[in-house]
């Protein structure tokens, strides 16, 4: 099955459940998250903001916002397909692309790296048990992680978005780990902080 194929399969999946279902798997999953110590040791968490039927990581900003932490999402740069993550204070600080997809403006007195302190949420419509994602196809993620080193960049997924294996290419970048509803797999231990 190509790539094409599995995205089509795994988004008609994900597609199926109720946005109750789906708040409801993400809450279980930040509820672990929150008690790990990679949530409570980090400083700044870069994280995207869900859409439609995707991981509800709204959950986390609002977290991270009140537990005082630094806080960026992204924003695309369609010229040269770039990716910049831009400190927001509140959800005040977004709005709706083209796409509806809630960013910040692009402002770059507000553009962040992320460090030693970083915690990363990766997003895909599918992870594999090795760490490899299959995200949306514009490779805005790999190109990014490429050039940008995070301390852990963590992949949140439902227990149905993890399979064995995905074809991969030589520049796709695997996460460091994978949490579900009731899994947890780490393929860096070490990395982290």
């Amino acid at each position: 099955m190509n790539k094409k194929e599995m995205r089509k399969i795994y988004m008609k999946k994900r597609n199926s459940f109720s946005y109750k279902e789906i708040f409801e798997k993400s809450k279980k999953i930040c509820d672990i998250f929150f008690s790990m110590d990679i949530y409570g040791k980090s400083e700044k968490i870069f994280t995207y903001v869900n859409y439609k039927s995707e991981f509800v990581s709204s959950i986390i900003i609002k977290k991270a916002l009140f537990d005082g932490k630094i806080v960026c999402v992204p924003v695309m740069s369609g010229k040269k397909r770039e990716m910049f993550f831009v400190e927001i204070k509140s959800f005040d600080d977004l709005s709706k692309n083209k796409q509806g997809i809630l960013e910040p403006m692009l402002n770059f007195s507000k553009v962040l790296k992320p460090d030693s302190k970083t915690v990363m949420v990766i997003p895909a419509l599918i992870f594999d048990r090795n760490g490899y994602r299959l995200g949306y196809g514009g490779g805005f993620y790999d190109q990014y992680l490429s050039k940008n080193k995070s301390s852990f960049n963590i992949g949140f997924a439902f227990d149905f978005q993890i399979i064995d294996e995905i074809v991969h290419d030589e520049y796709d970048i695997p996460v460091d780990a994978i949490l579900s509803e009731n899994e947890y797999i780490c393929f860096k231990k070490d990395k982290f902080f």
